[in-house]
């Protein structure tokens, strides 16, 4: 598993409580349903902005899982961790492996592949990076 419990409600808790990341980790990006940030210790947590963004969350790990069992080599490793919220319930938040981008152009057979089987043609360039030649996909939230 990847990522801590820990972390991913240090994360949650500042962002309910303060509206910002906690203090020395960095703002990825922010989307309609959810904000990427990188904790210090080098994983991406996501936490969402509202409640489309807590489908997306179980979603984007569930297809993640999916796909690295039939063998990609496009998808990080990435964990969904339960905290628990103001209400008492739970609130998932995806904890990511942290692929940086390069220069390199991209090959984007893979993903293609695997996102035209899911049915997803939303393939923005905020979905997915390029790391040594290969496309990543970072960003499977919108899967259904």
């Amino acid at each position: 598993m990847i990522g801590t419990q820990e972390e991913a409600a240090d994360l949650y808790w500042s962002m309910l409580m303060d509206d910002a990341a906690p203090e020395g980790w960095t703002v990825l990006g922010q989307g309609s349903q959810r904000i990427a940030v990188l904790a210090p210790s080098g994983v991406v947590y996501k936490v969402s902005i509202g409640a489309l963004g807590l489908r997306a969350n179980r979603r984007e790990v569930a297809w993640m899982r999916e796909w690295r069992d039939e063998g990609a080599t496009c998808i990080p490793l990435a964990s969904l961790h339960e905290v628990e919220d103001q209400w008492g319930g739970s609130t998932p938040v995806v904890a990511m492996e942290h692929i940086k981008a390069d220069d390199t152009e991209a090959d984007l057979t893979e993903v293609l592949r695997l996102t035209i089987a899911a049915g997803v043609l939303d393939i923005n360039g905020g979905n997915w990076i390029v790391r040594d030649g290969r496309a990543w996909i970072i960003d499977a939230g919108g899967v259904e």
